[in-house]
């Protein structure tokens, strides 16, 4: 019942905060696979946990820090690395998504270390997590990926029957995997660069009920893409499912998916997947159920 999410990074003592509400993933709630996150590289990665409490994931436990054992390595040469675990109230409000049962805590990683031998500093590309709460064994393996400034795609989920608790920065991932709730739902898409909600007069472009207005970030390439549904795992996902560039902002696509879609998802067993390509960059797969 531990849930995760990347709640930001420092690099050189400058830190960005994703700000609350963030999309926590549990392996076996609302994540079909292994957990699996992403991050540019950074000299510290902000790790944001919770327990959840009650079936539907809108309470959770008001623990302590010392309740928890927590295993960070380096799994590239097995080496413990240096963290910190804590309340969030200690390094960024935002985080909070609202009462204190809803504060989450905060794994901080030291993700670069210095090389003694040849004094050279680098970053530990890929570290394994194992989190677990001592006094019901409850427990949470995964991994974090370092990677160079993003590469591949991002995205942003927004359920239109959970429009107020909508994530406002994007994740890092070449796998997505879509709650289609009872309204449909949108996938803002981003290659090669992050997306966060921001003010009219900093946005890059806007989107959505009521018009959101986003701005792009940590930007790799700023061309335009073109985008398409490919590989479908069944036939239906292209009379629900829509891919296309945002209307005057093509360096960012939108998959809308109809509410409808969800009664044929109900009707079958298995995953239902596709890719969405765009044009000179990667394959995304997209997983809904």
């Amino acid at each position: 019942m531990l849930q995760a999410v990347i709640g930001g990074y420092s690099i050189s003592g400058v830190n960005t905060f994703y700000s609350a509400p963030n999309t926590y993933l549990e392996p076996g709630f609302n994540t079909f696979n292994p957990l699996s996150l992403s991050v540019s590289n950074a000299d510290e990665i902000y790790i944001l946990l919770r327990r959840r409490t009650n079936i539907t994931g809108t309470t959770f436990a008001p623990d302590n820090a010392n309740d928890y054992t927590v295993i960070v390595k380096d799994l590239t040469n097995g080496n413990d690395l240096d963290y910190t675990f804590v309340s969030n109230s200690l390094i960024n409000n935002a985080w909070h998504e609202g009462g204190l049962n809803l504060a989450p805590f905060v794994l901080t990683v030291e993700s670069k270390s210095t090389s003694t031998a040849v004094f050279t500093e680098y970053f530990h590309r890929l570290i394994e997590i194992f989190v677990v709460h001592d006094s019901t064994g409850q427990s949470l393996l995964f991994h974090i990926l370092m990677t160079a400034p993003v590469a591949g795609f991002t995205w942003l989920t927004v359920q239109h029957d959970k429009y107020d608790s909508r994530p406002t920065s994007s994740s890092n991932n070449s796998k997505i995997e879509v709650e289609v709730g009872g309204k449909g739902a949108y996938v803002l898409l981003s290659p090669n660069s992050t997306i966060v909600e921001s003010i009219q007069e900093s946005a890059n472009f806007s989107f959505g009920s009521g018009i959101i207005f986003y701005s792009r970030t940590e930007v790799s390439t700023d061309e335009g893409f073109t985008f398409e549904i490919d590989n479908v795992s069944h036939d239906f996902i292209s009379e629900y499912c829509d891919i296309s560039g945002v209307p005057e902002y093509l360096s960012v696509g939108v998959l809308s998916i109809d509410a409808a879609v969800r009664s044929r998802l109900d009707s079958v067993a298995q995953d239902v997947y596709f890719c969405g390509i765009s044009v000179g960059g990667d394959d995304l797969e997209c997983i809904s159920k």
